[in-house]
């Protein structure tokens, strides 16, 4: 199943929240054009997604400085409780990061 924000809305909330630090998105975020992009501007809240639905942001979203993390589940992390000690180990087996610096690698697998 796939679940996004609607373009319209989301660009509405990003105008309309300008001024904040962040906007968590815990719905998977829509396809925007460059020309979505240009009129949101550089002058933006970081937009951390957090979400289980697809589709994840895309590469451009990323080199663009629009998204700053996303925060996705590992298949087959339910087995993971078993196997790990700390929660920071729980974490990391848990869960993928994604970065700006680490999106081109991990969207690649």
């Amino acid at each position: 199943m796939q679940a996004a924000i609607p373009r319209e809305t989301f660009l509405e909330l990003m105008k309309k929240h300008a001024g904040a630090e962040a906007i968590v998105c815990l719905l998977g975020l829509p396809d925007l054009e460059a020309a979505d992009l240009e009129a949101i501007g550089k002058s933006r809240p970081k937009v951390i997604v957090a979400t289980l639905a697809n589709p994840q942001p895309s590469l451009e979203q990323y080199t663009s400085g629009l998204v700053q993390l996303t925060v996705e589940p590992r298949l087959g992390a339910a087995s993971v409780a078993q196997k790990v000690k700390t929660a920071e180990e729980w974490r990391k087996e848990a869960y993928r990061l994604v970065t700006p610096e680490n999106a081109a690698a991990l969207l690649a697998e």
